[in-house]
């Protein structure tokens, strides 16, 4: 680890982020730094903290330590109060090496939104800035870098505008020509077919509801997931647990401490963000939820047409399925507002790869696997275009560290069977194959879903798959997981 020494103080906060990404925020939550996976090279602790340094500006400035290049793009997040004039509201920087020259300069970051609702600024830099602050007037040649957020009379969810123009936009979340650059291990990948284990019922079913039971799993990083359990929340922890002993694996589920209560109506996808919540797709009320780290619950998006994926991003972003609906859309919890990206019929299991900058999706009777590109913004960059023709009935996706995406086949229905197929793609997301890894899944699995952590043990690199009744499977792939939030510390259950 590439360590600072720095200590944290009353007024500084430090982290430390590696490979897979993840998320430094100031105390006082007002400056957010997001990094993307495989952005860094090595794990890196950062302290972000106050400061009167740098020249003034308009809200607090802030001191990050230490500058490293970056391979990707880094997310900014600026929250504080708002001046009366925000037509040029934006976030601004000043880099180490002209602070070391003077006191440098500050220069306006490019791609920002505002979202007046929230009283936040998001930008882009292309690195680790040393200073960061809240400016009011552009400075540097950025000049079309921000606008404010707008809605489209013509949906039912706000739109934000790309920003920028098209080609700057879809840049910055790639590499342009350069290959990416993926652990040596994905060159000796194993390929299946892999072999099943059963793990057991581990979950209770909703009431008598046969589609009510544990369709999803969320990692908390910490060697356990978080399920739907009859009307409220437990935790699977693999901790300790033996890898290919389906009669006694050493499995363990405990209720969630301090989780809500729900009805009988049952919950689809959920996973945890970047900030400790848990986003859940609730049938209740067609909704997107956020469950408190105290259990407390709010609703942001009611009304939604038979919710249905949900994937979390290292930025604090959500992306999200509508079934009936037919779209997949991106909702910011900041502004509180969603986003639709693309239209698809019988919209299912999505996931955002920041490397490729593709967002991907797949749609359920035809059973088509999607891509499309998605600027630094969050919008899209382009037409989607089709990956791969499936067959079956495709439903829950995952990917791991070498970028090569998992999708469940879920039979059908409540008591089919079903098989996860492993898609392999270039850097551009254009399939090069397609291989069943693992049949007859018994009891119709909807999800599949990594480890990440030391804590999984020889499990991160298991793939779980869950499926309605609350069946548990798991298969040895013999590689780890993409990035995804986790938490600071493992969530209680007892």
């Amino acid at each position: 680890m590439a360590s600072l020494g720095c200590k944290p103080e009353s007024e500084t906060a430090c982290a430390t982020i590696g490979r897979s990404g993840g998320v430094l925020q100031s105390l006082d939550s007002v400056l957010t730094i997001a990094l993307q996976p495989e952005a860094l090279d090595e794990d890196t602790e950062f302290c972000i903290s106050p400061s009167e340094l740098p020249p003034e500006v308009a809200g607090p400035a802030y001191l990050v330590r230490p500058n490293p290049r970056l391979h990707f793009d880094a997310l900014v997040s600026y929250r504080h109060q708002f001046p009366q004039d925000i037509s040029d509201l934006n976030v601004g920087r000043i880099r180490a090496s002209d602070f070391d020259k003077g006191k440098g300069r500050w220069l306006s970051l490019s791609e920002c939104i505002i979202e007046p609702e929230a009283l936040a600024v998001r930008c882009v830099d292309h690195d680790v800035s040393k200073f960061y602050g809240l400016l009011t007037e552009q400075l540097g040649p950025v000049s079309d870098s921000v606008a404010d957020v707008t809605t489209d009379d013509s949906n039912d969810v706000t739109t934000d505008p790309t920003i920028g123009d098209s080609d700057t936009a879809a840049e910055s979340t790639t590499t342009g020509d350069a290959p990416i650059d993926y652990p040596p291990e994905c060159d000796t990948l194993s390929h299946g077919p892999f072999a099943l284990v059963h793990v057991g019922q581990l979950f209770q079913t909703v009431g008598a509801d046969p589609l009510g039971g544990s369709e999803d799993l969320a990692p908390d990083g910490h060697g356990g997931f978080i399920a739907r359990d009859g009307t409220s929340l437990s935790r699977l922890d693999v901790t300790g647990a033996t890898l290919g002993t389906p009669e006694d694996p050493g499995f363990t589920v405990l209720p969630l401490t301090d989780a809500a209560n729900f009805t009988n109506s049952s919950t689809l996808g959920m996973r945890y963000l970047a900030n400790g919540d848990l986003a859940m797709m609730q049938r209740e009320g067609n909704s997107l939820q956020l469950m408190h780290p105290d259990g407390s619950i709010d609703t942001p998006l009611p009304g939604l047409e038979f919710p249905n994926g949900l994937f979390a991003d290292t930025m604090g972003r959500v992306w999200f399925s509508e079934y009936l609906g037919g779209r997949v859309s991106r909702f910011d919890p900041g502004s509180g507002t969603a986003t639709t990206i693309a239209e698809i019929q019988e919209a299912n299991g999505l996931l955002l790869d920041p490397l490729r900058g593709l967002l991907f999706y797949v749609n359920y009777t035809p059973s088509q696997l999607w891509r499309v590109a998605i600027d630094a913004s969050g919008n899209a960059a382009g037409e989607p275009a089709m990956v791969a023709d499936l067959s079956g009935f495709s439903d829950g996706v995952a990917m791991d560290v070498c970028g090569n995406l998992y999708v469940v086949d879920n039979g059908g229905s409540e008591t089919a069977s079903g098989r996860v197929d492993r898609v392999l793609m270039d850097d551009e997301g254009v399939m090069v194959m397609v291989e069943e890894i693992v049949g007859d899944i018994p009891n119709s699995p909807a999800n599949v879903n990594f480890g990440l952590g030391a804590d999984y043990g020889d499990f991160e690199t298991a793939l779980f798959i869950s499926g309605v009744p609350g069946d548990i499977h798991y298969v040895d792939v013999g590689i780890t997981g993409a990035a995804v939030p986790v938490l600071a510390a493992a969530p209680a259950s007892g």
